[in-house]
């Protein structure tokens, strides 16, 4: 098979075209959050290989001075979707090692052996199935590689995590890849 420049040009320029679609719906979710969006100025945008675009913003606070660039995160959600976080010191430990790791390289970095006590992930239950897991997002989150342990009572939850901080890591992340809600547990089982 003879591949000439032609070829190779339009193979990588079908691929930019992704990443170009993927940081333009990034910069649109993260704009919806801007006083003066066309303001804006980007820098070291990139899109991960598990879909989440990872970058930096420099907006014009109300002043009119920029305020100097800040780490942000985007990620689709349901359909055409995206949500942008901005990185800040509540949060960046949360939200930024989905800049490095995968969803489910999190996912098995941060969880414990099951016989082991700790912190749980829980899932939102849907209210389609009355406060039960919804039968999809369960095969979903399996599929993916998440381990759901389901209790009596039909509750879905991943774990067990050493503290609460490995719980947000992991659920900012399962909720990235899945799109399945969750909050984490205030207790330890």
């Amino acid at each position: 098979m003879k591949l000439t420049f032609q070829s190779v040009f339009v193979a990588g320029a079908l691929l930019l075209s992704g990443c170009d679609d993927s940081i333009s719906k990034a910069r649109t979710a993260l704009e919806t959050q801007m006083t003066d969006p066309q303001s804006a100025q980007y820098r070291n945008e990139q899109v991960k290989p598990w879909g989440v675009v990872c970058g930096e913003a420099n907006v014009k606070n109300y002043a009119g001075g920029y305020i100097g660039f800040t780490p942000y995160i985007a990620f689709p959600m349901d359909g055409e979707d995206w949500k942008a976080v901005v990185m800040d010191e509540k949060n960046y430990d949360y939200v930024s090692p989905l800049c490095a790791k995968s969803p489910i390289e999190l996912y098995k970095a941060q969880v414990l052996p099951e016989s082991e006590k700790g912190w749980y992930v829980m899932l939102v239950p849907s209210p389609d199935y009355h406060g039960f897991l919804d039968p999809q997002e369960l095969a979903k989150l399996n599929e993916l590689g998440y381990k759901v342990i389901v209790s009596k009572v039909g509750k879905g939850y991943l774990g067990p995590f050493k503290n609460k901080k490995s719980t947000e890591i992991v659920g900012y992340s399962m909720a990235v890849g899945s799109g399945v809600g969750w909050f984490s547990s205030q207790w330890m089982f």
